[in-house]
């Protein structure tokens, strides 16, 4: 679920904690006809006072003055292959909550990484030190916009390792040097999820077999490939990502999560890595 501002949702929800606490309206308070069902997975009551995610005024001032952060990673905390260790150097942009917690988008201004953009959990940073230097709201909202744009186009909130394969991806001239054809078979149960959850990448990025049983359809450019040829797998859905999501765990477990009624044809590697973590599933279990 994208949430516009989520910032703005979490706020309101502590204001109408209060005022319903508060009883300053004594009206009985009903059941809520609507919620959010994802809540972040991290109780904050077990985190240090160093964790930025107790410092989210500090940081959205930072992120409106367009100011320079000295952040860090808290040690002993969960991470990915790849990331910085230690120290660095960012300009903070926004704060985005993703499937099961708040994150922290932002630019690394030093290091191998300069000018990488990349998302982290807030309560596995912390902040150091604020730097004078600060930067304009132009190039703030410049920087929020690639953000955005490899946001939405990527699976999930992991945005590569390098600044460089982004800027190709960001220039349209070069995109495709960095994109990647997931191609996915399954049968006509399973499609019919694909059919209804044709938001869960940008239109313009996926295509899919027909839909089944419609005699009669406009020619939707999204339901254009030819069915597979497979009796078992007959429907088609491919989607174009930036090359990093190979690497991305959102991806990983989408597919996985469908178990052996959908089957990855391409790209080569995602299938051996499919393969391998299915082989890992089945070796943990031993001889039944």
């Amino acid at each position: 679920m994208h949430l516009q501002d989520p910032v703005a949702v979490e706020m309101l929800q502590k204001f109408r904690e209060r005022i319903e606490a508060s009883k300053l309206l004594e009206v009985e308070a009903g059941d809520p006809i609507r919620v959010i069902g994802n809540r972040g997975i991290v109780n904050p009551e077990n985190l240090p006072e160093s964790a930025l995610s107790k410092h989210l005024e500090t940081l959205e001032k930072a992120i409106l003055a367009g100011e320079l952060l000295e952040l860090a990673r808290r040690p002993r905390s969960s991470r990915f292959a790849g990331q910085i260790e230690g120290q660095f150097l960012a300009y903070p942009i926004q704060i985005v909550f993703h499937n099961i917690g708040w994150y922290l988008g932002y630019e690394v201004t030093a290091g191998e990484k300069a000018g990488l953009l990349e998302f982290e959990r807030l309560d596995k940073l912390c902040l150091l030190s604020k730097k004078s230097q600060t930067r304009s709201p132009v190039e703030q909202k410049q920087a929020l916009d690639r953000l955005t744009t490899l946001y939405t186009a990527s699976p999930g909130i992991f945005l590569g390792k390098s600044a460089e394969d982004q800027r190709k991806y960001l220039d349209q001239k070069r995109r495709k040097s960095v994109e990647m054809k997931v191609e996915l078979w399954m049968g006509d149960q399973i499609f019919q999820f694909f059919i209804e959850g044709n938001q869960r990448f940008a239109k313009k990025q996926m295509k899919m077999s027909k839909r089944p049983n419609e005699v009669t359809q406009e020619r939707d450019p999204l339901y254009t490939l030819e069915k597979s040829g497979d009796r078992e797998f007959p429907n088609r859905f491919q989607v174009k990502l930036p090359k990093w999501s190979i690497g991305d765990v959102d991806l990983k477990r989408w597919i996985i999560g469908f178990g052996g009624k959908v089957k990855v044809v391409k790209p080569e590697e995602l299938v051996e890595m499919i393969k391998q973590e299915a082989e890992e599933i089945v070796s943990n279990y031993g001889e039944l």
